[in-house]
């Protein structure tokens, strides 16, 4: 599992008519691979929780997420994928279709219980993605 984690404002996101929006929070972005499995999941949503991202009263980057936190979550099979040779991206690492999306939906629920308030990407769906990048903050984790 690869995962991107940024804090972010203005954050909307958009795919055929439907879409979320929301002021400031996080954003995870999920590359799903295909021995993932839900206990990944598990470590994820506790990785998450307990990560400083937000600045402290010196603007040092010491706080973790609070409790009713904002967080979208994005499925991304690119993420999983690599370029090995040239400039062809392989995805055969990615975990593909009913699976992936249980493992993606089954991150969100482990957020839930964590207490984020939780606004998902749209599976499977293109996407549009607006936000300002808040810091910026990112960070990359692989489990």
């Amino acid at each position: 599992m690869k995962c991107i984690l940024m804090r972010a404002k203005n954050i909307k996101i958009t795919a055929n008519k439907k879409n979320h929006s929301f002021s400031k929070g996080l954003i995870l972005i999920l590359g799903i691979e295909k021995n993932d499995t839900n206990e990944k999941s598990i470590k994820l949503s506790k990785l998450v929780k307990k990560t400083a991202i937000f600045n402290d009263h010196e603007n040092k980057i010491k706080i973790s997420p609070k409790k009713n936190t904002n967080i979208l979550v994005v499925p991304n099979f690119t993420l999983a994928g690599e370029i090995k040779k040239g400039k062809i991206p392989d995805f055969s690492n990615s975990m593909k279709g009913v699976k992936a999306n249980t493992i993606f939906r089954n991150v969100c629920e482990k957020l839930k219980n964590e207490k984020f308030k939780v606004f998902t990407g749209f599976f499977g769906e293109h996407m549009q993605i607006e936000n300002t990048v808040d810091g910026p903050v990112i960070y990359s984790f692989e489990l």
